[in-house]
């Protein structure tokens, strides 16, 4: 894996669709975990972790926009931010 830091907003603002699949995979895999917690998101009817709108909003109005991204070095694919 590489750490890496995005130089503009605007990379940033690329990396939004993968942020919002790896946080739908997070919760994905942390509920089949843990299927206490899986029994309670499905009769509290909650959706995503993490939705498009706040993680957009998040990359559009954050002002210092910084951190990482963590990327697997063969293939790309985020890992983390």
């Amino acid at each position: 894996a590489v750490v890496l830091k995005p130089p503009s907003r605007e990379a940033w603002f690329t990396c939004v669709p993968e942020m919002l699949l790896l946080c739908n995979e997070a919760q994905r895999r942390f509920l089949r975990k843990n299927p206490v917690k899986a029994k309670a998101e499905s009769e509290n009817m909650q959706s995503k972790p993490l939705g498009l709108e706040y993680i957009a909003d998040r990359v559009d109005t954050d002002d210092p926009i910084q951190g990482y991204v963590v990327r697997s070095e063969a293939e790309g694919y985020l890992q983390g931010f």
